[in-house]
């Protein structure tokens, strides 16, 4: 992980890359990263690409497809987002509760605000999200613990 990182629009990130040349595709895709995740960002400076087969589906099928919209349900900081963009979907509806989440894709998005829509909520078949409260804090708890 990086030692140093910037501040941007009021967060801390580092610049990586999503390298979709790993699974045969030819293209690499900016991505402003926390600098204190373990999880995706980890992926990403260790391997340069996070769930490959994952990643390789879905931008065949989407290009296949080719889908005037796509709704990205739990959109983190937009790593799929970034993808679906890069294999030509025209527009994006982002759906990410978790705040600090949603900055990070909101800056990763910014340059596509043409073509994406994102909304910090949560999408749910009923009425309770009390999951949500408790989800929140715990999976960005070593992120606020970090930025102190």
């Amino acid at each position: 992980m990086p030692v140093s990182y910037q501040i941007i629009d009021g967060i801390p990130v580092v610049e990586g890359v999503i390298d979709l040349r790993c699974v045969g595709l030819n293209s690499e895709i900016k991505i402003y990263l926390p600098p204190f995740d373990h999880g995706l960002s980890k992926d990403l400076f260790n391997y340069r690409i996070r769930e490959p087969l994952h990643v390789l589906v879905l931008s065949k099928i989407l290009s296949a497809l080719n889908p005037e919209l796509v709704a990205d349900i739990g959109s983190s900081i937009g790593y799929f987002p970034l993808i679906e963009l890069n294999s030509g979907v025209e527009r994006i509806l982002c759906f990410e509760p978790n705040p600090i989440a949603y900055k990070y894709l909101k800056l990763n998005l910014k340059r596509f605000s043409d073509r994406v829509e994102s909304y910090n909520k949560a999408i749910s078949v009923g009425d309770e999200c009390n999951w949500i409260e408790k989800s929140v804090k715990v999976g960005c708890e070593h992120i606020l613990e970090e930025m102190q």
